[in-house]
């Protein structure tokens, strides 16, 4: 996984048969401690500024996840990840940090698709949309269902970074309609298909090729982790 990462898209999509947290968080510290995706930023230093002219501040792993699971989340990382390894910050609820300094210089910062799509709203004030993360993750069962029209998918595809993750069911692969799968597409920053048109006219070209086939080069499992 950590040679994905420094290749293009860097990134791609995790297809797995666990429902388990812990086993998504093994995967994401292994990539964590062995690949570094702030020496692959490709970016000039000018297109790390916002629309504003502000600059972005640099930042480490943003992990995504949906509401059912949070809680499974949360109670995994405070089980498994010292305070005295990673600096880790829970951005959620009422009261969540939400200074662009604190957030930038924690290691991991979890919160949810939900909170993403709230702030997309007032992306220029927003920490989330004001940090270029090293590393960011989707966890969302409902990723899948994303219509790259709207506004959730909007929001997580307009969050800056470097590496971009996206875990799905293994057996999702193949029953993605065409629109939800450009969601995944523009999420992971897969330049080919960036275009839904362009993504569009390939499909109805290529009308007997399976997803898992189509995008072989992208789509791991988590054995390969």
């Amino acid at each position: 996984m950590v040679n994905c990462e420094r290749e293009k898209p860097h990134g791609g999509i995790i297809a797995t048969d666990t429902s388990f947290v812990n086993d998504k968080l093994a995967i994401i510290m292994g990539l964590f401690f062995k690949s570094k995706p702030h020496y692959l930023d490709e970016t000039m230093p000018d297109e790390d500024i916002d629309s504003d002219g502000n600059t972005l501040e640099k930042g480490c792993t943003l992990i995504l996840c949906c509401k059912s699971s949070w809680s499974q989340w949360v109670r995994c990382i405070k089980n498994t990840i010292s305070s005295d390894v990673l600096n880790v910050c829970i951005h959620y609820g009422k009261h969540r940090d939400v200074s662009f300094e604190n957030l930038s210089q924690r290691d991991i910062v979890i919160t949810t698709v939900g909170i993403a799509r709230l702030g997309f709203g007032q992306k220029n004030k927003n920490p989330l949309f004001n940090i270029k993360w090293d590393r960011i993750i989707l966890d969302d069962s409902n990723c899948t269902h994303y219509d790259y029209k709207l506004q959730t998918s909007r929001a997580i595809c307009q969050l800056k970074g470097v590496c971009h993750w996206a875990f799905i069911g293994s057996n999702n692969i193949d029953d993605i309609d065409v629109k939800y799968t450009f969601s995944l597409i523009k999420f992971i920053n897969y330049e080919r298909f960036y275009n839904f048109e362009i993504w569009k006219k390939w499909l109805e070209n290529n009308p007997t090729v399976l997803m898992k086939d189509m995008f072989s080069y992208i789509v791991y499992s988590e054995k390969m982790c």
